[in-house]
């Protein structure tokens, strides 16, 4: 009985931790991960994660360990307002819900998240991309009806991106590198695109000197892993969409970054 109690007590958190559960991509498990444990920072206590994520296939970490067998369910789910937009919830031992697309939830530990974001090897492959400015496109689901809250940025949003860099080598990441071959703007002599795993192509633009982001969370985080310049497409949130009705882009849009809209110039 005794050994069957203390199994379960290491098992179980108690007190307040703050439990997270990993929903989506790679990008969005970064977000929950670095959110659950910026919570649990302010609150002097820790975080554990409901299920398994991939992160630890990709990133050094380390990262929360699983929560107990028992207890999470009955933690009191927390709902954030919206999905890009800093809520510190005023307590523990709490279940966060929501995806937590905000950097002012980690931003006190910002040092300790980009120590748990260092790329594994083979993953990290930096000194081929010295130099080098990274663009991420990203369309995929993004061009389909049910995500309308996000603009999709048009080619001249990259002209004008690309002449804020200028640079001998481009190195484009997209899901959609086919639709991007077809665009002029890429048809550039020192476009280069790449076709690893999303973690290796994340790894290539943040060892780019500048990034070049689009929408979507895999740029935001291969621009804020680089912790160099990077802008990002100006009109991303379409503000007259429900969706985004309770978001406020300053929680999301990192502030050493430059917004950018489209410039309908002819191609370079």
């Amino acid at each position: 009985m005794h050994t069957t109690t203390l199994f379960i007590a290491i098992l179980t958190p108690v007190g307040g931790v703050v439990r997270f559960t990993y929903e989506g991509r790679l990008g969005n498990e970064m977000f929950e991960a670095a959110a659950a444990i910026g919570v649990a920072t302010a609150h002097n206590t820790t975080a554990c994660a409901t299920n398994a994520g991939s992160l630890s296939d990709v990133f050094v970490g380390p990262f929360p360990p699983r929560c107990g067998m028992f207890g999470w369910m009955t933690a009191e789910a927390v709902k954030e307002v919206a999905y890009a937009r800093f809520t510190m919830p005023s307590r523990s031992n709490i279940r966060l819900q929501g995806y937590r697309q905000s950097w002012r939830y980690f931003e006190t530990i910002a040092p300790k998240v980009r120590e748990m974001f260092q790329f594994r090897r083979p993953v990290a492959r930096s000194s081929l991309f010295r130099g080098a400015v990274g663009i991420h496109v990203r369309r995929g689901d993004y061009t389909q009806a049910q995500h309308g809250h996000l603009r999709i940025p048009p080619t001249t949003y990259f002209e004008h991106a690309m002449r804020q860099y200028p640079a001998e080598r481009y190195y484009v990441a997209s899901d959609d590198t086919e639709w991007c071959k077809r665009q002029a703007v890429f048809k550039d002599p020192r476009v280069r695109f790449l076709n690893g795993t999303p973690a290796r192509d994340m790894a290539a633009l943040a060892a780019c000197d500048h990034v070049i982001q689009s929408i979507g969370t895999f740029g935001w985080w291969a621009a804020w892993l680089s912790n160099r310049t990077s802008v990002y497409y100006r009109d991303m949130f379409d503000p007259g969409h429900p969706t985004n009705r309770m978001i406020v882009p300053a929680d999301y849009f990192y502030p050493p970054w430059t917004a950018l809209g489209p410039q309908p110039t002819k191609y370079m």
